[in-house]
């Protein structure tokens, strides 16, 4: 009877480290984190959110402009663009993570609504890569967007 209780707790530590492994590697983690970015772009305004989310090496592409590369730059960049004319938010719709568990990616529609009726809001797509930083919480280290929605 050993040899079976022997066994039935190998297998019980098995399945046990694989669902473990498992759930870090969920990409629920990464869409409810940016998730959360969201809503304090939304709440806060782009700036503090993109601060606040961003990891020490991270870079930003733009259209039309050079990568905004480094936390310091980002900071720079961000005291000279105002945020108080528009709200931009965006919704997930599928991320994954590595199967190291520390590196992953989220994409999704984002929304960009200004507060002046003469502008109109415009949509787009956005790609954001995830890493985690010497803490082990999830900050973006790169962020892109393609900015208007085409049809089939």
């Amino acid at each position: 009877m050993r040899p079976n209780l022997s066994l039935f707790i190998l297998m019980y530590f098995v399945v046990a480290c694989r669902s473990n492994q498992e759930s870090i590697n969920s990409p629920d983690v990464l869409l409810d984190i940016d998730t959360e970015f969201s809503a304090m772009s939304r709440t806060s305004g782009r700036n503090k959110a993109f601060i606040t989310y961003a990891h020490d090496d991270v870079v930003l592409l733009r259209p039309n402009g050079y990568p905004i590369e480094g936390k310091s730059e980002l900071l720079t960049v961000m005291k000279n663009i105002k945020d108080e004319n528009y709200s931009l938010t965006w919704k997930p719709e599928q991320g994954m993570i590595s199967s190291s568990g520390d590196l992953g990616f989220t994409y999704g529609i984002y929304t960009l609504n200004y507060k002046a009726d003469t502008i109109p809001d415009t949509q787009g797509t956005y790609v954001t890569i995830w890493k985690k930083d010497s803490q082990g919480n999830w900050k973006f280290v790169l962020d892109a967007g393609n900015e208007g929605l085409g049809h089939d």
